[in-house]
């Protein structure tokens, strides 16, 4: 019940300060997301499920920075963290300043803590190097709220080789997806 309340206060604050949302394109605009992602095979004990909430700032007329922050849960618990960076492609096709679709490429780099634990043996705790490239699109439903999808190529931890302590990285194709506002 409290994670329900909280959520709808988070939207309305959102959209309030929405109600001051730019008309003029992606520079000094704030664009924030939450998406939802997995990885790892079908086997339900290899599989991971991410939650990431994504802050991004546009810099220049088809540029944002960023950061981003999530929680990794299935066959081990993750921590993700990490600077991102989007270059928006329309702008640079179209002159207008109020489109709803968004197309863009964006780049990620970060850190994945990662906890998994063995029946009766100490948790493996691991830090690693994630990256990703991406290419994504948003649709815009009303003025500061929509959703979006990017597919890409990301580097994961592995969840199916434990070897002398050691997790694997894979490189893998993934698709996120969400919601998006923007002020």
């Amino acid at each position: 019940m409290k994670l329900k309340n909280f959520t709808t206060l988070l939207i309305a604050f959102i959209m309030a300060l929405g109600l001051n949302a730019q008309n003029g394109g992606i520079k000094k605009r704030w664009n924030i997301k939450a998406d939802y992602y997995s990885y790892g095979n079908n086997d339900i004990a290899n599989k991971m499920q991410n939650i990431v909430l994504e802050g991004n700032y546009g810099v220049f007329k088809t540029l944002e920075i960023g950061g981003y922050a999530g929680y990794g849960f299935g066959s081990r618990n993750d921590f993700l963290y990490g600077a991102n960076l989007n270059l928006h492609i329309l702008p640079m096709l179209i002159k207008s300043s109020n489109l709803r679709l968004d197309i863009y490429t964006s780049g990620k780099l970060g850190m994945c803590n990662s906890k998994k634990k063995y029946y009766n043996m100490p948790p493996i705790k691991q830090n690693e190097l994630t990256w990703g490239c991406y290419l994504g699109v948003s649709y815009y439903l009303f003025k500061i709220f929509g959703v979006f999808i990017e597919t890409g190529y990301e580097q994961n931890i592995g969840t199916e080789s434990y070897s002398f302590n050691k997790q694997t990285t894979v490189v893998e194709f993934n698709t996120h997806f969400g919601i998006t506002f923007k002020f």
